[in-house]
């Protein structure tokens, strides 16, 4: 794939969560969303029976949802210590007042990284948060450093976060109720 179209799917793939007017979702829109977060594999057969509502109209609800942004996509959860990368940390960044050409060299740099899986920005001391999952801390320190050679006249601090054990992640299902 040639570097601007690379940089072009980067850009789509993005999690982009939309702010403004919240969603109105009823009782049907919640049975839909818990069942699919169990299994988002499931046909409309299996939908239909765990939530006692017609194909069409789970079709027509899940539809309307991904319409609404409420539903940004379907995928599977990974584990990454199962797949060679037990070393997971969130990686801190403070930058120093940098412009839009840095910024945005900053970020696609980071999203062009197989081992990035999550990059957000945050106010407060942090203005990056960065999900790195690593084959080891070898590998975790070879990354960080790149990162900051690189980056080292935009780069004011940084701290790394080895998680240990994770004891909940539920991908927002928690919000449905």
């Amino acid at each position: 794939m040639e570097p601007e179209a690379f940089e072009k799917e980067l850009l789509r793939r993005r999690t982009n969560f939309s702010y403004g007017k919240k969603a109105d979702l009823d009782r049907k829109d919640r049975l839909i969303l818990h069942a699919l977060n169990k299994n988002a594999r499931y046909s409309l057969a299996k939908l239909s029976k765990i939530t006692k509502l017609s194909r069409d109209v789970i079709r027509y609800r899940i539809k309307r949802m991904i319409d609404l942004d409420v539903i940004s996509g379907f995928m599977p959860v990974v584990n990454p210590p199962k797949m060679g990368f037990p070393i997971i940390s969130y990686v801190l960044f403070s930058l120093y007042n940098i412009n839009k050409k840095q910024e945005d060299e900053f970020m696609n740099n980071l999203m062009r990284d197989k081992r990035i899986t999550y990059l957000a920005t945050s106010s407060g001391k942090w203005d990056y948060i960065v999900y790195i999952s690593a084959k080891d801390t070898i590998e975790l320190n070879k990354i960080v450093k790149a990162i900051r050679h690189k980056f080292a006249e935009v780069i004011k601090d940084f701290e790394i976060l080895i998680v240990l054990d994770e004891y909940k992640y539920e991908e927002y299902m928690g919000l449905v109720d």
